[in-house]
């Protein structure tokens, strides 16, 4: 069952059904959270919605699952770079950032 509801939202993805993606992604980890791909993929779909935080959280579990994987590791770099740059652009450290 769960790899069903992977495939409905890959396919949703792949559809630009952004909103139902997300939540095929959210029933398919409440039914198998040890997932390492659907962890991930659901962290870009959320911080491309622009919830950062909760992004995060998607993008540690994966990398907790699978340590190993390179592509965890510096999604999580770039993420917490992008989101670091907008926080020095709101104080107005870095204004160029905010582009």
């Amino acid at each position: 069952m769960v790899k069903v509801r992977l495939n409905l939202a890959a396919a949703l993805r792949a559809a630009g059904q952004t909103d139902q993606a997300i939540s095929a992604y959210q029933q398919a980890l409440r039914a198998d959270p040890n997932h390492p791909q659907a962890q991930y993929t659901l962290g870009g779909m959320l911080k491309q919605r622009g919830l950062p935080t909760q992004a995060l959280q998607h993008f540690r579990v994966a990398l907790k699952l699978n340590p190993d994987r390179f592509g965890f590791i510096s999604g999580i770099a770039r993420h917490q770079h992008t989101e670091s740059r907008k926080k020095a652009a709101n104080r107005g450290i870095c204004p160029i950032a905010a582009a």
